[in-house]
This record gives structure tokens, sequence and C-alpha cells, in this order.
């Protein structure tokens, strides 16, 4: 899917659209949700793994580079292959294979032909694929589409253990292996699904009367009314909710439905003008003022990546003011096997590639 609604519009352009998309919005609406207090944050429970350090040796080397039309690629979990759209038919994807995560002379595995656009969710068959009104999954192998919905769908999101979630002329579907569920409202529309952890949570923006909504659901239900009892909405702003709006809120993410990580939401705020995490039932975590997207650690989710215009950084959500950097420049974090993390460098009409390895410092070998 292009960047534009995907990624807080397009990262290369990150400041530029934010000032416009968060100026618009503190023009015509409200927030409703009460600041978190620094006593709130200590709520969060960051301490239920145990712990581990911040010690360790980062080695990052260049990867090679690609042509691109601003789409960051997605890549398989295996770290092995990745889709892009080919920069000299825009509307068409290529899996490329990545042998130990360089591009220095990628293959072409295949050509999906288009128009067709990506998503920002992967599992072990392939990846979410949508044309402006079907979704479906496109196979990493071959490129074969398995359609999930035929007309006026959007919005696809793969989940662990065969989940998948699209909207539908402004309703919510949502697949299992169990059952296929709707959620339609006369006075509502939902927007921009999207699975998080092992357990089959899914959050989704409401629209409701002006009001958005971010609702988080539990799927493991046989029937609608079932899993409407599950909502649990948190109130983000009580007018200026729009589609325009809801595409503001998409930090960076790849969602690997093979490692779903813990059932958290990462989002940029339009009222409150920052990202923030919200993982219930504890309270909304605020990052600092400047973060544009975080990317937690899956082997730690205390960890994460921070992603700043400047500077990436792995921060723990216990000091999130602080860090370790990266790497410099403007870096969109993808974690892949073997605790290794892509980097994605966008630039003019070509994206560099880097690869950050993290190796854990023992008392030993210090």
């Amino acid at each position: 899917m292009r960047l534009a609604t995907q990624t807080i519009g397009t990262m290369v352009r990150t400041s530029t659209i934010l000032i416009v998309c968060t100026s618009l919005w503190s023009c015509t609406s409200t927030t409703t949700t009460q600041p978190v207090r620094k006593e709130d944050q200590s709520n969060f429970e960051l301490e239920a793994s145990p712990t581990a350090t911040q010690a360790f040796r980062i080695s990052v080397e260049p990867r090679g580079r690609a042509g691109w039309t601003g789409d960051i690629p997605v890549v398989s979990p295996q770290g092995d292959r990745m889709v892009v759209v080919d920069p000299d038919q825009p509307t068409d994807l290529l899996i490329r294979s990545i042998p130990n995560n360089r591009l220095d002379d990628p293959a072409v595995l295949a050509r999906i032909p288009g128009p067709i656009d990506f998503g920002r969710s992967v599992d072990e068959t392939g990846f979410a694929v949508m044309d402006g009104e079907r979704v479906g999954r496109a196979a990493w192998v071959g490129g074969f589409i398995e359609w999930f919905s035929e007309k006026g769908a959007k919005d696809v999101d793969l989940g662990p253990d065969a989940r998948v979630a699209w909207i539908q002329n402004g309703a919510l579907v949502i697949r299992t292996e169990q059952a296929t569920l709707s959620l339609q409202d006369e006075d509502a529309t939902w927007h921009g699904p999207r699975w998080q952890g092992p357990d089959g949570t899914l959050f989704c923006w409401r629209i409701r009367d002006g009001a958005l909504d971010l609702v988080r659901f539990r799927t493991n239900v046989s029937d609608a009314d079932a899993l409407r009892r599950t909502a649990l909405p948190l109130r983000i702003a009580a007018t200026g909710g729009s589609a325009a709006t809801v595409a503001t809120t998409s930090t960076f993410r790849q969602f690997d439905a093979t490692q779903p990580g813990p059932p958290r939401c990462v989002f940029w705020d339009p009222a409150r003008k920052r990202v923030r995490l919200w993982e219930p039932p504890y309270p909304v975590f605020d990052f600092p003022s400047g973060v544009l997207a975080f990317v937690t650690d899956p082997n730690d989710p205390r960890f994460g990546m921070a992603v700043q215009s400047t500077v990436l950084r792995r921060i723990s959500l216990l000091t999130p003011d602080s860090g370790v950097p990266i790497s410099g420049g403007l870096r969109l974090p993808c974690p892949i096997p073997n605790k290794q993390w892509l980097l994605f460098a966008p630039g003019d009409k070509q994206i560099n590639v880097e690869c950050a390895i993290l190796q854990p410092l023992s008392d030993n070998n210090r």
C-alpha cells in the first residue's frame, strides 16, 4: 500500500505532512482522552519478563539499494524475500530475493501485474494486497493471489492463526478458522483494522458522528454479537473524525503474523500530535515529542526502535527520552531473524538498505 496512507504520509515527506494534517485537525477537533500522568505510566507492566541488559555490540552494514517509488518494502518472515513496486512499471509488484539480506543483485522471483498495492502485514504464506475493489493475499512463491473479497473491500490485514480482517463498504469483516464475522453500523464506519498480539487481538478505527475512537476487539468468538461485546473503545477525539484523519494515524509498521508480539497498538494521535502506545488494560503510553514511529523488539517487548527524522534509536519504554543511537538519518526498521534489523533509508528515487546486528554482551565479554 502506498505510504501516503500507510506510514505517516510516506515518511520521506513526514515532517511537512504531519504539520499540515495536525494543523487541519487542531482547527476542527477536541480530544477527550485524559493526559497520562507520570505516575500512571509506571503501571505499564514492563517488568513482566526477565531483566535484559541494554549492553550490546552494534554493527550496521550497508546491504545495497534499489529503485523505489515511495513504497517501503515488506519483508518475508524468514527475511529472504521482499516486495517492492516495480520502479519501471509502478502498477506492478515485484517479489525479489534478498540473499543474506543484500540488495546488490536481487533476483526477481515473480511479477504481480497491476494496478495493485501491497499492505503492511505478512505471514508464512504471503503478504496482503488490494486493488481498489478486492483484498487478498499474494504468495511469496509465484505471486498467486488468494482473494478474500471481490467488491468494495479495502484495508486488509493478515493476522495469526489464519485470521484476516478487512473493511467492506464501511463494515468491519473478520475471518477466522471458525467463522466470518461482520460488524456494520448505520451511524458509524470502520477503518484500518490491524492485528496485534498472538491471541487474536484486533484494533480498528471507528468514526461515529464525527468522533474518532480506537477500538480493541477479542476475536476468539463465534458470532458478531459476541464480537461486539468484546469491544473496548478509546476515545481519541470528540469531533473531526474522517477517513482523511484516520490516514494520518498510521505509523511505520510491518506486522509479522508468525511473530505477532504483544497485543499493543502504536499510533499517531492527530489530536495530541504525538506517537502513543495502547496495550489494554494499561494506560496509554505517550512517546516523547519528535518520535515518528516505534517498532517493538520481538525478542524483548520492553525495548524497540524509535524512529526520528535525524536518528534511529533503540530505546526502553522505561526511559523513552534516551536510548542508544543505531543509525543517523531517517531509517525505517524491520526486524528479521537472528536478532537483526533491516533499515530502509528512503532517498529521491532509490531506497538504501542497511542491516543492524545487535549482539548482546555478557558480563564475560564486555
